[in-house]
């Protein structure tokens, strides 16, 4: 994976970009990677969802309360930083978008999952920071392509993903 990294950084400078990421390539699925190192999820051995086209997911399936009981991708954002004096940003996906393509459970509100995943990714956030990881991208691609009744009325929009949740 370290060579992966290194790869991707040498080739950004090359194209001189200002702000670098370290490419991911440890990462199966954007929503399926951060379920895998949260607790609270489980994934089927065979239960593929088809996404678009011809790409598949296993989405996760929430059986437990969200936790992170460790640091998800601060190791290798701190590795790819090792490499550049450019930023490197920290990516994470947004707690909308994985709560939208996770399999939720039925006896706790879809408002309590998305605010325990929140929390979880905050202290993400925190460790990146505390990492040197001065710019981090949190994306919200299930949140844009899903912005429903529901998830207007729970205020998931901007009371998850914007970070007004109490500390």
């Amino acid at each position: 994976m370290a060579e992966h990294i290194k790869q991707a950084i040498v080739e950004q400078e090359r194209l001189g970009l200002d702000v670098l990421v370290h490419g991911e390539a440890e990462r199966n699925d954007m929503v399926e990677y951060f379920g895998e190192h949260l607790d609270g999820f489980i994934f089927t051995q065979n239960g593929w969802v088809q996404s678009y086209g011809s790409r598949c997911v296993k989405p996760p399936v929430v059986i437990g309360d969200v936790s992170r009981p460790q640091a998800i991708t601060v190791d290798w954002a701190k590795y790819a930083q090792s490499l550049t004096d450019k930023p490197v940003k920290g990516m994470l996906t947004g707690p909308v978008t994985i709560l939208c393509w996770s399999f939720p459970r039925e006896d706790v509100s879809r408002e309590t999952i998305a605010k325990q995943i929140a929390l979880a990714l905050r202290d993400e956030v925190a460790d990146l920071e505390a990492a040197g990881i001065g710019i981090i991208q949190i994306d919200g691609a299930g949140a844009a392509r899903r912005v429903t009744a529901e998830a207007q009325r729970l205020g998931c929009l901007s009371a998850v993903g914007c970070g007004s949740l109490p500390p």
